[in-house]
């Protein structure tokens, strides 16, 4: 089946492409029934990937479990013999790498600091609550939404993991904690080390750390 069909099947339209990963592609698409504008991701599931199966249901075990104003919402998950299309909340105004670099290539006023980085705070308070570790909170994935990008929200939680502490070393170099990079169990805590790197990078537009 092809993919215009497959989407079809359940009721999508898909208007464009907007990113692409190893293992699928993300799309921008429309709910026929009621014109709604939604992100797709489409994965493509890989029987050589160890556990595929296991963490893309990990994936939207966690979404489905979140419910706050400052995270990304999770609408559906549709399922085929080969894919898993996973259905969330378009961010109309894009992400906060492009907004710094792109919107405000000198500087980001102090004002609208706070006002971003309190929100993502609170998102990711939130989730710490239920015992989700984000494990990759970087720019790219603190999505911008509403006219004027006026309501922030924390997205893609392709790594996340449900634990109170783990020793798996994924992420972004950039923001990754010391104890990741030494290959220590790590905890929540790794995520606060990340907000440290992003509101850094946000005060400054450089990279707190270099890294390969």
């Amino acid at each position: 089946m092809d993919l215009g069909k497959r989407f079809e099947k359940f009721n999508l339209s898909v208007l464009k492409t907007v990113g692409k990963g190893t293992y699928g592609n993300v799309f921008l698409c429309e709910k026929r029934d009621n014109n709604q504008l939604t992100i797709v991701k489409d994965i493509e599931l890989c029987i050589k990937v160890k556990n595929h199966k296991l963490d893309i249901a990990n994936e939207v075990k966690i979404l489905s479990a979140i419910k706050h104003p400052n995270v990304i919402r999770f609408y559906d998950c549709y399922y085929t013999d080969n894919h898993v299309m996973i259905s969330m909340e378009y961010a109309t105004s894009g992400n906060l790498a492009e907004y710094m670099y792109q919107k405000c290539p000198k500087f980001i006023k102090q004002q609208e600091i706070l006002f971003f980085f309190s929100q993502v705070l609170l998102g990711v308070n939130y989730i710490h609550n239920l015992d989700i570790i984000h494990r990759d909170l970087k720019a790219e994935n603190i999505l911008l939404t509403g006219k004027f990008g006026v309501l922030v929200k924390i997205g893609d939680f392709g790594v996340s993991k449900i634990a109170k502490k783990t020793c798996t070393v994924i992420g972004t170099p950039y923001y990754l904690a010391p104890e990741l990079c030494e290959g220590k169990p790590y905890d929540s805590k790794s995520d606060v080390w990340a907000l440290g790197c992003l509101l850094y990078e946000m005060c400054t537009h450089k990279r707190a750390f270099e890294a390969e």
